[in-house]
């Protein structure tokens, strides 16, 4: 039996959620890590809605027209000062997000 294997069936590893930052809150993002590449800042400094993801210190950000992604702790702002107008278009993206298709 290999190691991995022995881990799946033995171990139940939790990974509990920051001190810091709630299910559901806003955010904002305020770095992409070390990277300078153009194409992994594209939604720097943009807000959005957080939900624990469970490892490691990740977090599922939902951002009006870019879906989804993980971020860690340290590169979001659970504090964000927000425009009625970012509020505004999180909420119309999520509700047609949320609409079967036609």
């Amino acid at each position: 039996m290999t190691t991995e294997r022995v881990a799946e069936e033995h171990l139940d590893v939790v990974v509990p959620q920051p001190p810091y930052g709630r299910d559901g809150q806003w955010v904002r993002i305020v770095s992409a890590g070390e990277s300078n590449d153009p194409e992994d800042l594209v939604d720097l400094g943009m807000a959005g809605q957080a939900h624990w993801f469970g490892h490691e210190g990740a977090w599922f950000v939902t951002v009006a027209g870019s879906g989804t992604a993980i971020y860690p702790s340290e590169h979001l702002d659970f504090a964000p000062v927000l425009t009625v107008e970012e509020v505004t278009e999180l909420q119309r993206y999520i509700a047609r997000s949320a609409r079967p298709p036609s």
